[in-house]
């Protein structure tokens, strides 16, 4: 009995364990079938790519949908639904599942199909740098792949056949739409390499179209070229319609329709593919309209298909059939249909082409405006999806950084065995050295720092003299400004004065038209009117030649003259080179130059004064003139100093530093005005070279001159005998000239097409077009005698333009005029319907632009960074090798009884190292005091107690001088912002000024004019008169409102320095300092001229004796401040009183003249407003 229960219990167990192994295998068989499911539910959605999208769409999203647990299958399914949405043109969607591919699975074939996709999306967006991110991307996964290709399953490598075909195919054709086409033929070539793609009807179908649709193929001839392709695409076609794959049947219609639209293309073809054609002609369409036919089957079959870019692509070819037989209508219909679309917008080249199409269509029914509203959107859309030119500078940069990379990974592994000898070495010499030696190492930092601290002291004192000096300049710059803008107003008070005089001429002229007066009374208003105009034209001469006194410049004395003149004269200030320890060496020359031999001399002055003062004893100063082909070059230079590069980039600017920029900017303002002054002084400049420690070298460039009596022979024997070698060596003389002339004149030729365009003379902007391109000829025949390559007007298609051959030989001419005159006659074709002239030019401007601007570095740039990457990771393997081995050895060299001292060192060197840092002294000096150094030994301690002892002395010093350039730094910008508004309220007001004078100079004279004729006709007077005092008034108010925005100081003037005189004035220490110069000017006064007449509480009165006037004026007692051209001073001393009794709000403020007949002298009586302060007067 015990057996059978045994017996009963094995056999339960049996079965349990039967169930259990039953459940598993049908688990996994169930697993394995689902599996197989998800496989052929994916393989359907690929099948039906290019036959049916929605059939794509339904299958990938079943196999989605039961690929759980299966990552490759779900990222497939994913791929499969991404190529569905980027035929949808839904992008974004598309770029979503693409992005599941990554997270999903680390299936590398899957990720490599995403790759691609991707890249297939940014050559449609026109996106080139993600273009080649992803390129890369997808190469390195490709490589890893490709390396263990062989232990792929049948499956997996189905999917890498499918995915090496599409990354040639797709980087193909995005090189050749960037007209690459060498790198294009080259990735669709290595297709034939693939021996696997035959199996894969679609990818071989594509293959075939990418070498049938133009550009990819060389020949004898053209019409070889497009025998060949038509050979493929008929192939495609066949291969398509019988796999019904609906995509390529389409594609290859609409390549084979855009073969044919062209009439000899067409009539070659059908010559040498009679029986093909037939095969295609099933509507049995005439020759001229099977290319629209085809056109239009293929756009059929892309609508039922459902690839919107596609649609898009089959509307403009079949837009252009219509355009090629005339039915512009149609064309229209087709490119509007095109662009219906919004989702179109995102693929930028597409969408150009459509426009440029358009364009075509628009011009051909003369709506001109239509025209060039979608041709400049094309040519923006061509602008906006060029190449990134800004990647090759960054490549090449970063192939830079890779280089100095490599050198620092040897560096550190030099220096990883130089650490190491240094460890064993030190560790020898440390154990002979005492504490001393230690102490003295310790402090020499400090000593360093004490230098350093030094030099930063003598650093804010020289700020605190640059700034000082900049604020001087700027305080006489205001001075100036502030002179000029009270003459302004005295200009403005005289302006003003004109007004009642307008008003009185306005009075009579309204009493003559409204009252019933005697014929004499009438002639006596006219009188007294013309008598008015008189004193008008008075005031208006007055003005005139106030201004003019003003618009005095720089004027230049321009003669031959021998260089050694001047430097004959530089040779007398040896002395002063020689006390200063300084050799001057002033090298003869026999060169003579035209300029200003004043100038010239000014500017060697200078430059040899700067090299003086930046030379140390011991240097040289050398000058120096060398004869070069078109100019003669004087240079000045040193053993000094010298100038980092930042400051000689701004050497020559404005701001003034350190001394030497004033002089410095004269020389430069008079190399400019001699380029302003001829087209002989363009060879005019001034530059300068450094190094720092080595010295300087400043140099300038002169023209050459020609001695007066050599000139005299020389015009001499031209008049006489001017043979055929005479007019070569002139020729050869001025070679370059012409040259530049030449590109010049291209240059106005092309700017004449431009605005013959705009004015609609399109006929003529052709004649200016070739114009310019006969002179660009001229040009290349002058520089390149040898040269064949002559650009035209109109050219063959077959052949390749000269102007891309000069561009891609590196022909130095101006592609920016070539450029422009291919564009304005490509506008003038458009206009006057010539088709092939705007073919040819166009597609020269579109080529040419964009190989101007392509960037053929990118590849490299992508490789570069991948070096960069792996140069840096090894640099830090050798950094974190060398501080492993450093912290190793410090620690083995060194024993634990001294670990606490070399703490103690080590705390002190810290303190050192932020002796040199970037914190103030005060964070130094706290951070010093939060260390313990009670436990420190004795003699450490003493060291770190110098230090906070230096530093405490140190700060006081630096702040107080910090505080003192801050404050001068204040001042320089208020005087700054003072004197930037006096000069933008000055150069307001005399443009105004001259505005009022050249606006209202005629009205008195025609008034003059009408008053004579008044009898007649007394209306024209008062319209002309009413409009003279509307527009003078006017012009008044405009000027008044730019005077009021300027006031001034009013404060206590010192006359002590200014008169000799110990008293003291209210108001603007510049206004008063400049109204007693005029008076000592005018009235030829000296100290003890100017005497005190009276004075109380509120003003002081002053005599100003005029000796300068004569007896004559004096008997007459002229007054001096009626407006006239002499009493100009005057009338500026009349004013500046008036603003003094504005500022200071007494208004018994004035100026008069009293003649004494006793003494026979005149005297000024000024009376100004007094400041009593016994503080002032005390200090």
């Amino acid at each position: 009995m015990p057996r059978l229960a045994d017996n009963k219990y094995v056999l339960k167990g049996s079965i349990v364990l039967l169930d259990i192994l039953s459940l598993l295998f049908f688990s996994a068989c169930s697993f394995e079938n689902e599996k197989s499911e998800v496989d052929r539910l994916n393989d359907i959605s690929y099948v039906y790519h290019y036959k049916d999208l929605d059939s794509t769409y339904y299958y990938a999203n079943k196999a989605l949908s039961l690929s759980k647990g299966n990552s490759s299958a779900c990222a497939e399914a994913y791929n499969n639904l991404a190529f569905f949405h980027i035929s949808k043109m839904n992008y974004e969607k598309a770029y979503d599942f693409l992005d599941s591919v990554t997270y999903v699975t680390d299936n590398q074939v899957e990720l490599l199909i995403a790759d691609i996709q991707r890249m297939r999306l940014c050559q449609r967006e026109s996106e080139n740098k993600k273009f080649y991110d992803f390129r890369e991307r997808a190469q390195a996964r490709l490589k890893r792949i490709n390396e263990e290709k062989k232990s792929l399953p049948e499956r997996l490598s189905r999917r890498l056949n499918y995915a090496e075909s599409e990354f040639l195919i797709v980087s193909s054709t995005y090189y050749y739409y960037l007209g690459l086409v060498d790198k294009a033929k080259h990735a669709i070539l290595q297709i034939d390499s693939i021996t696997e793609i035959y199996k894969d009807t679609a990818q071989y179908i594509n293959y075939l179209y990418q070498l049938g649709s133009g550009g990819l193929i060389e020949g004898k001839t053209q019409y070889d070229v497009s025998q060949k392709e038509f050979e493929y695409l008929f192939k495609c076609y066949l291969y398509a319609k019988k796999g019904k794959y609906k995509y390529w049947e389409a594609n290859s219609l609409q390549a084979l329709s855009e073969h044919l639209i062209d009439k000899d293309n067409r009539t070659w073809l059908s010559l040498n593919n009679k029986l093909a054609i037939n095969y295609l002609n099933i509507d049995n369409m005439p020759d001229s309209l099977l290319a629209g036919n085809l056109a239009q089957r293929a756009l059929s079959l892309f609508v039922s298909y459902g690839d919107v870019y596609q649609i898009a692509g089959a509307y403009r070819t079949l837009a252009f059939c219509y355009w090629t037989v005339c039915d512009y209508t149609s064309s229209l219909i087709c490119l509007e249909n095109a662009l219906a679309e919004p989702l179109i917008n995102q693929a930028p080249d597409l969408v150009a082409s459509i426009c440029e199409q358009l364009s075509l269509a628009y011009s051909a029914i003369d709506d001109k405006n239509n025209s060039d509203i979608y041709r400049n959107k094309y040519l923006d859309l061509r602008e906006e999806t060029r190449q990134d030119r800004q990647l090759e500078a960054r490549a090449e940069q970063l192939e830079k950084t890779s280089m100095q990379l490599n050198v620092l990974i040897v560096f550190i592994i030099c220096l990883i065995c130089v650490v190491i000898a240094l460890f064993f070495i030190l560790n020898s010499l440390r154990k002979k050295r005492d504490k001393k030696f230690y102490i003295d190492d310790l402090l020499k930092p400090l000593q360093e720092w004490n230098k350093l601290n030094y030099k930063y002291l003598n650093n804010l004192d020289e700020s605190y003299e640059e700034v000082e000096e900049q604020l001087n300049l700027c305080r006489l710059s205001v001075e100036k400004a502030k002179r000029r803008n009270v003459d302004n107003r005295s200009k403005v008070f005289l302006v003003n004065n004109v007004l009642p005089y307008i008003d009185r001429i306005i009075n009579e002229i309204k009493r003559i038209e409204m009252s019933v007066e005697s014929d004499e009374i009438r002639r006596e208003r006219y009188c007294y009117v013309k008598e008015l105009i008189d004193r008008i034209n008075e005031y208006n001469d007055v003005l005139t030649h106030w201004i003019q006194l003003q618009q005095g410049q720089l004027s230049l004395h321009i003669e031959s003259f021998k260089l050694q003149d001047g430097f004959n004269v530089l040779l007398k200030s040896t002395a002063s080179f020689q006390l200063k320890g300084i050799k001057l060496e002033v090298l003869s020359s026999s060169a003579v130059v035209k300029a200003d031999k004043i100038m010239t001399l000014f500017m060697l002055n200078t430059l040899s004064d700067n090299s003086r003062k930046f030379t140390k004893a011991g240097g040289t100063v050398v000058i120096s003139a060398e004869e070069k082909t078109d100019y003669v070059e004087i240079s000045v230079s040193d053993t000094g100093e010298g100038i980092d590069k930042q400051k000689l980039e701004n050497l020559f600017g404005h701001k003034i530093k350190n001394g030497h920029g004033f002089g410095l900017m004269n020389c430069k303002g008079i190399i400019d005005k001699y380029r302003k002054t001829s087209q002989i002084f363009n060879v005019c400049g001034i530059f300068a070279e450094s190094e720092i420690g080595k010295g300087s070298r400043f140099y300038f460039r002169l023209p050459y001159g020609i001695l007066r009596v050599f000139l005299f022979f020389i015009s001499l024997s031209l008049t006489i005998n001017l043979n055929a070698e005479d007019v070569k060596e002139i020729k050869a003389n001025t070679v370059l000239k012409v040259k530049s002339e030449y590109l010049i004149k291209a240059s106005n030729f092309a700017d004449s097409a431009y605005y013959s365009n705009i004015n609609g003379t399109y006929q003529k902007t052709l004649n200016y077009a070739d114009s310019a391109i006969s002179y660009l000829n001229l040009f290349y025949k002058q520089a390149y005698h040898q040269g064949k390559d002559l650009i035209s007007l109109k050219g063959t298609e077959t052949d390749l333009p000269a102007d891309i051959i000069w561009f891609r030989k590196g022909i130095k001419t101006d592609y920016d005029v070539i450029l422009d005159i291919r564009n304005e006659c490509a506008v003038a074709s458009l206009a006057l319907h010539k088709w092939d002239l705007y073919v040819y030019n166009n597609k020269i401007y579109t080529q040419l632009f964009k190989e101007m601007s392509a960037d053929r570095g990118l590849a490299e740039y992508c490789l570069t960074m991948q070096r960069s990457k792996t140069n840096k990771v090894i640099a830090v393997i050798f950094l974190i090798i060398l501080l492993i081995s450093a912290a190793g050895l410090y620690y083995l060299l060194y024993y634990r009884h001294v670990l606490y001292y070399r703490f103690c060192l080590d705390k002190i060197n810290d303190i050192n190292k932020l002796l040199f840092s970037d914190k103030s002294i005060s964070q130094k000096i706290s951070t010093i005091s939060e260390v313990d150094v009670s436990r420190y030994p004795h003699s450490l301690q003493k060291v770190i107690a110098q230090i906070k002892s230096v530093l405490d002395n140190s700060i006081d010093l630096n702040e107080r001088k910090k505080a003192d350039i801050e404050y001068l730094s204040d001042e320089l910008n208020r005087a700054r912002y003072e004197d930037e508004k006096l000069y933008v309220c000055n150069n307001v007001t005399d443009n105004c000024l001259s505005a009022l004078k050249h606006e209202t100079m005629y009205y008195p004279s025609r008034i003059r004019q009408l008053v004579d004729e008044a009898d007649k006709n007394i209306q024209p007077l008062i319209e002309v008169t009413a409009y003279y005092k509307e527009l003078y008034t006017l012009l008044c108010e405009q000027i008044q409102r730019q005077v009021d925005l300027v006031s001034y100081e009013c404060k206590p003037v010192s006359l002590k320095e200014i008169i000799g005189i110990d008293e003291y004035v209210l108001g603007d220490s510049v206004l008063i300092k400049y109204l007693f110069d005029i008076l000592k000017t005018q009235c030829g006064c000296v100290n003890g001229g100017v005497i005190i007449s009276s004075k109380n509480n509120q003003y002081i009165v002053f005599d100003v004796i005029c000796r300068s006037l004569s007896s004559d004026l004096m008997k007459t007692n002229i007054d001096l401040f009626v407006p006239s051209v002499k009493n100009i001073p005057y009338l500026i001393c009349r004013q500046i009183i008036r603003e003094n009794s504005e500022l200071t709000n007494l208004h018994g403020c004035g100026i008069v003249t009293i003649f004494e007949e006793r003494e026979n002298k005149m005297i000024l009586r000024i009376t100004l407003a007094r400041y009593i302060c016994s503080n002032i007067k005390t200090s």
